[in-house]
């Protein structure tokens, strides 16, 4: 299983099972930022290896893109066990989760991607085989009473972006809930540049800081920008990414400084003619999107930035929204 494949480009392990802990060949030293998550996981881990124990179960939640995946792939590299994946969506119903779970051997780690696409009975077959390490299969074809088959203790790591969402009996099994936050800048810039350096790829020193301010805060979306730029400079037969590469790599994809897109630009537009509130209702019809869509995908950002407030009559553009808008949005 790959490790940190996004966040970091360090040294892989050759043989995790002679990982002694506390060694400087972890590749959990290498995942950039997120201290919230990272120090307790490295306690967890030491712990793990000098008690010679499984690991805790360990629920990742965050929005999406901010190294919930990356780290789950990183704590079962460092454990040095089999590590079998699966997402949400493929686990329906408790039969297919007893089956996942029966392939376990001692101290396995599983882990399951999108967990609050797990449908109720998977969940409720989920969180008796953490407690009690069975699992619950109906007996024969004609029915009859459930058996129950006991299961290895494995280690699961779950990532969701609604925690919530999740029955409360299976959140409690989790002995660690680790909560992942949007990236600073710094630390954007720190992943850019390992990226970089991993490359054969020359950047001009102010570029990983602008691509950075145009990333929502989102490592996903700070590394698909230096792509965009990487193809943009390899159109030209350039070898170095130059500020100049920035600007027509935005202007090409319509990204502005703050990193909003052609439809988020628009959503600021249609507020800022408007001397009322605009519902919702109204900004997905006039840009041709989904309410939910709207709600979920292009007001998370501009909310979070201050640029639009969510009134009882609608949406209204703030102080600083406007002022993004009067400057030009130049990218």
């Amino acid at each position: 299983m790959r490790a940190a494949r996004l966040f970091c480009c360090g040294r892989h392990m050759a043989n995790t099972n002679d990982h002694p802990a506390g060694s400087s060949r972890r590749v959990i030293d290498h995942f950039v930022g997120q201290p919230q998550v990272t120090e307790p996981v490295k306690v967890a881990l030491e712990s793990t290896w000098f008690g010679g124990e499984r690991a805790p179960h360990m629920l990742m939640c965050g929005p999406p893109g901010v190294g919930k995946t990356e780290m789950a792939k990183t704590i079962a590299s460092e454990m040095g066990t089999e590590s079998k994946e699966a997402i949400g969506q493929n686990l329906r119903t408790g039969a297919q989760m007893a089956g996942f779970l029966l392939s376990a051997r001692e101290r396995d780690v599983f882990f399951i991607d999108e967990m609050h696409e797990l449908r109720t009975e998977a969940q409720t077959q989920l969180y008796r085989a953490m407690l009690d390490w069975k699992v619950f299969v109906r007996g024969g074809p004609f029915g009859g009473a459930a058996q129950s088959i006991s299961v290895p203790q494995f280690t699961l790591l779950a990532a969701t972006t609604d925690e919530f969402s999740l029955l409360k009996p299976l959140r409690d099994r989790f002995d660690m809930t680790l909560h992942f936050s949007f990236y600073t800048v710094p630390d954007l810039i720190e992943i850019l540049a390992r990226r970089i350096r991993c490359s054969s790829w020359s950047i001009e020193p102010v570029v990983p800081e602008l691509i950075a301010a145009r990333s929502k805060g989102v490592p996903r979306v700070a590394l698909r920008l230096l792509a965009s730029c990487c193809r943009v400079a390899r159109s030209r037969d350039e070898r170095t990414i130059s500020v100049h590469t920035l600007h027509e790599t935005c202007r090409i994809e319509r990204i502005d400084a703050l990193g909003l897109n052609a439809a988020e630009q628009s959503y600021l537009a249609i507020l800022a003619s408007s001397s009322a509130p605009v519902r919702p209702t109204t900004l997905g019809a006039r840009l041709g999107l989904p309410l939910t869509t709207i709600q979920t995908v292009t007001e998370e950002f501009m909310i979070r930035a201050g640029l639009i407030e969510r009134t009882p009559k609608g949406r209204v553009l703030t102080l600083k929204g406007l002022q993004h808008l009067r400057s030009g949005a130049d990218a």
